[in-house]
């Protein structure tokens, strides 16, 4: 047994049991074996002495039903210790305070031999917590108190045990409670070598059943299916077939395991080798959460920050609007809130570039902004060209490397590449093909394309990343579970992650045909290299990948623990949307709704529809012009952001040739006016219409371009094209 030390007075906390006396009321000390009724003194209060041999808290009660119900005039708290009453009733005429509880230091915080329930327990899973409202302390009795009695199989009323206890302890869920006193209650503190509380507090029966039976609903509705679709590999070749799709691997993990990685269909046309699980395919614009996740390693390292201005990092980084230099941070770069529009300067990259990275983050200074900074979503590759270029500023690595080295290999993914050369050095890896025969891109018969006439690996740091189902599962487990692998090591940190997904710019929403309005966002935003927004009221974190002959698209359910990537050898959108939306729909508990035969006619009707645009445009164009001849229209003209062109006059006519592009190159046919119309000699290529602009002389002032196809990709951005005469070179 512990003497009992007087605790130090805390000069905020009243006492917790203290009724009004007409004067200033002083706790009483303790009488042996009797009710720790104070009596009144004429003194300020101070903390009374506990009992000793006084159990401060009641016991668990075996198979108890319910709490105890208080008697008439009877404290309403829980059973009775041996030796102790949960609270004495009052004396006649005077009020009861609660004692303070000997050796604690100040509130919360017990010494040597002091209670844990009042501060902070360990490992346990309830603690006591100071009262926000006034005590349920016993209703005043009329002359004696009266105790409460323990209970058996039923709440009855316990017998009275001898010895009262200075202090009862209510159990949670008390049905009833006292009458509150007037005064502010005072937390409970800690007693001399008082047990554990949570080590065992039994509930009754009933409460057990309904807790039980609320936390299999709650279990329920926060998991997902425990499975794929029923019949999904049928399903999905199926579809596959039906779409004209030559292959396709598809990646699902649930609750941190991989339940579904496999391919489907043949790696390219005309060739009996199939795709597999480690089948590389290029992910397109997915690769921009690599390049996230490269730049987190680094602000992990402490090497940069999000919010860092980015001039910081490169010096010689400059945009059109000096204020913009100064305070774009590289969250801007990720986010596409710089003010360029749509696609701007993608040409420096599309269909293929022969400038570096450097380069074309040097010309960036030239295009000019169709928007105020930070005001407008638009989606910039060339933002992320710039991040992959301060990657390799900040770590003296190419990006290409840094992200194998530091995101690639360190989340499993052996067999991914960031570079072409060790892309086309893996055997297993699918080819691109695209529909190019049936008036423009998207209609006529699949076919194969040339996989090295791929994007410019300039702009690799916004798509230029290859991978495969298995490894895709592998990224799917990292995000789902904050940056970590499923052995548990760290790629980057859950800070960094938490910054990954948190919206920053609002997108427009898209507005979708009637047959496609369930699938529509109520809100739509823009986070560090993914879209954030909802469907069907859940959060979906997800992003789109295309680039020639391949698309792709990446999943996650946060909520449901579900991430699932599909990605295709052609451009069929409508298969990865379709299967997108028919998986979330299996994981969200709703029924299938056949959405890939829904976007497949949505796309068709696309298609339809440029066609028909296209044709009308070019069915009756005006017999007028040239103004000038076709020979006085040679020379070299200069774009400032993307660089030089090159008009030659031959036998057959007029020629273009895109210096800052190789192998885009064809002929130049008049239109109407003073325009013409390019015919590529590569057919993968968007053909332009190319306006010349005379000044009062009749020679050429400026040249500008717009692309033909009116459902043409906005990286086709000839439209943000101004070229001028090179002088000397007419």
């Amino acid at each position: 047994m512990n003497k009992p030390i007087p605790p130090l007075a805390h000069p905020t906390t009243p006492p917790l049991h203290a009724r009004p006396l007409p004067h200033t009321p002083r706790p009483a000390q303790p009488l042996p074996h009797a009710s720790p009724v104070a009596r009144p003194l004429p003194q300020a209060p101070r903390p009374a002495q506990p009992l000793p041999h006084a159990s401060p808290v009641a016991r668990p009660l075996p198979q108890a039903s319910r709490p105890a119900q208080p008697l008439p005039h009877a404290s309403p708290v829980a059973g009775p210790l041996p030796h102790a009453s949960p609270v004495a009733g009052p004396l006649p005429q005077t009020p009861r305070s609660a004692r303070p509880l000997p050796q604690t230091s100040r509130l919360g915080q017990p010494l040597p031999h002091a209670s844990p329930v009042a501060g902070p327990l360990q490992q346990t899973p309830r603690s006591a917590q100071p009262l926000q409202q006034p005590s349920p302390v016993a209703r005043p009795l009329q002359q004696t108190p009266r105790l409460a009695q323990p209970l058996q199989q039923t709440p009855r009323p316990a017998q009275p045990l001898p010895q009262p206890s200075p202090v009862a302890r209510p159990l949670p869920q008390t049905p009833r409670s006292a009458q509150p006193l007037p005064q502010t209650p005072r937390p409970p503190q800690p007693l001399a070598r008082m047990p554990r509380l949570t080590l065992m507090l039994p509930l009754a029966r009933p409460l057990t059943r309904a807790l039980a039976m609320t936390l299999t609903l709650m279990a329920a509705a926060g998991t997902c299916a425990a499975a794929p679709p029923a019949h999904f590999d049928a399903r999905v070749e199926a579809l596959r077939k039906q779409i004209g799709v030559p292959g396709m691997a598809i990646a699902i993990v649930e609750d941190g395991k991989t339940t579904l990685a496999r391919g489907y269909g043949i790696r390219q046309l005309g060739a009996p080798a199939t795709v597999d699980a480690d089948t590389l395919f290029p992910i397109g614009s997915t690769s921009k959460a690599f390049t996230t996740a490269a730049l987190a390693t680094l602000v992990d390292a402490g090497k940069i920050g999000w919010d860092d201005p980015v001039i910081d990092h490169l010096p010689d980084f400059r945009m059109a609007d000096p204020w913009v230099t100064r305070e774009l941070t590289i969250r801007d770069l990720l986010v596409h809130r710089s003010g360029l529009g749509y696609g701007t300067g993608d040409l420096l990259f599309v269909p293929r570039s022969n400038v570096s990275r450097a380069e074309a983050v040097r010309r960036l200074r030239y295009l000019k902004p169709t928007t105020s900074f930070r005001t407008t979503f638009a989606y910039s590759n060339l933002m992320y060209v710039v991040a992959g270029q301060l990657i390799e500023a900040v770590s003296g690595q190419r990006w290409e490397d840094y992200v194998r080295d530091h995101v690639l290999l360190p989340a499993g993914m052996r067999t991914s590449t960031a570079d072409n050369e060790r892309n086309f050095a893996t055997e297993d890896r699918a080819y691109p093909h695209a529909r190019m025969n049936g008036g423009l891109r998207g209609a006529g018969d699949q076919e194969r394309l040339d996989e090295r006439d791929d994007l410019g690996r300039n702009a690799a740091p916004a798509g230029g990343i290859a991978s495969s189902a298995n490894d895709l599962a592998r990224w799917l487990q990292v995000q789902l579970a904050a940056g970590k692998t499923a052995d548990g090591q760290r790629v980057f940190s859950d800070k960094a992650h938490q910054q990954m997904w948190a919206p920053v710019v609002q997108m427009p929403i898209s507005q979708m045909p009637p047959e496609l309005k369930p699938l529509q966002s109520q809100f739509s935003s823009y986070a560090l290299g993914w879209d954030v927004v909802d469907y069907r009221g859940v959060r979906v974190i997800w992003h789109g990948g295309a680039v020639f002959g391949f698309k792709t698209a990446v999943v996650i359910l946060p909520e449901k623990k579900v991430g699932f990537a599909i990605t295709i050898n052609s451009e069929d959108g409508a298969l990865i949307r379709g299967l997108m939306y028919e998986l979330m729909d299996h994981y969200l508990g709703f029924a299938a709704a056949d959405w890939p035969a829904k976007f497949q006619a949505f796309s068709k009707q696309q298609v339809t529809q440029g066609l028909d645009l296209l044709k009308s445009a070019q069915a009756s164009p005006a017999k007028v012009g040239p103004s000038v001849t076709p020979a006085s229209l040679a020379g070299t003209y200069k774009d400032p952001w993307y660089g030089d062109i090159e008009i030659a006059a031959t036998p057959a006519g007029l020629g273009i040739d895109f210096k800052s592009t190789p192998r885009m190159g064809g002929k130049l046919e008049h239109w109407q006016y003073d325009t013409y119309i390019t015919r590529f000699d590569d057919k993968t290529i968007e053909p332009a219409y190319v306006t010349f602009a005379l000044d009062q002389d009749g020679k050429v002032a400026r040249m500008t371009m717009k692309a033909a196809s009116p459902i043409a990709d906005f990286s086709w951005d000839y439209h943000d094209l101004n070229f001028t005469p090179v002088k000397g070179k007419q």
